[in-house]
């Protein structure tokens, strides 16, 4: 099935916006049109905008396109603030969603309906009232958040043993410590039947692979500011400790000293000695 047919470009053609296929190789796809956003959502203002978008997708090693989205007009500032890649294409979410809004039988889209439309809505209302409605994270918190949300597990540690498990053969996930928190191996909780049956089909182990080495950085980092605070703790606990046993002593050597005192001023009287 070739990229045209297998994106079912005739459905999104039909969609809404008025788009037009532009010549591209054998191995892309591109699409360049406009799309009138007219959307709300609950709690925040409507908003209404026109824009002039283009669509490149291409063939790439994995099973699935990847698909690439920028604005063409000049109505979102092109920074990290209103969520535009260096490159100037718009930063849609986690790779792994993408790639499996991509695969989607419901083709491109579906794909610009659950990606493209929310993100134009959130930079949209940010532009025009300075509020982003339900923040888009960068980088590798907005990745855990969207990951998080993929698996069903909480923070960064969790969101790369889920990837690390769909990234290695069964046999050896079975092995690693389950991403849901039980402490247990992947192969004695039920959590396997989530990523087995639901994630494993989905994509090759490649992509899980490259998303896991995307999170590995992090997770160092992590480990290692966990362990530096755990040390910080110990070095703590040890000056406090120290703090008491020196006040402990004291207290002793003070209550020794009055014992000694009251048994001189003991003595002194018992001999007919006058104290003053």
């Amino acid at each position: 099935m070739n990229l045209y047919d297998q994106l079912d470009a005739d459905g999104f053609l039909r969609g809404p916006g008025e788009w037009r296929l532009l010549p591209s190789s054998q191995n892309e796809l591109v699409f360049s049109g406009t799309y009138r956003l007219l959307a709300e959502m609950e709690g925040f203002s409507r908003v209404e905008e026109t824009y002039d978008l283009k669509l490149v997708i291409a063939k790439t090693e994995l099973p699935d396109p990847s698909i690439i989205v920028f604005e063409l007009g000049g109505k979102i500032p092109r920074n990290a603030d209103h969520h535009v890649n260096p490159d100037g294409s718009l930063c849609l979410g986690a790779p792994l969603k993408l790639l499996t809004l991509a695969r989607s039988r419901d083709g491109l889209a579906h794909f610009f309906k659950e990606c493209v439309v929310p993100y134009l809505y959130k930079v949209t209302h940010l532009v025009q009232h300075n509020v982003i409605p339900d923040e888009l994270e960068h980088e590798t918190l907005g990745l855990v958040g969207q990951y998080e949300e993929l698996f069903g597990v909480i923070g960064l540690e969790a969101s790369y043993r889920a990837l690390k498990s769909l990234s290695v053969s069964w046999r050896n996930a079975n092995k690693l410590l389950c991403p849901c928190g039980c402490l247990e191996r992947l192969g004695r909780c039920d959590f396997r039947v989530v990523l087995k049956q639901v994630w494993r089909s989905r994509l090759p182990r490649s992509t899980f692979r490259l998303e896991a080495n995307r999170l590995y950085k992090e997770v160092l980092k992590q480990r290692a500011e966990k362990v530096a605070q755990q040390r910080q703790h110990r070095k703590a606990l040890k000056k406090n400790f120290r703090l008491v046993q020196a006040n402990e002593g004291m207290n002793s050597l003070s209550a020794k000293e009055e014992e000694h005192k009251g048994t001189d001023n003991h003595e002194l009287k018992g001999s007919g000695t006058e104290v003053k």
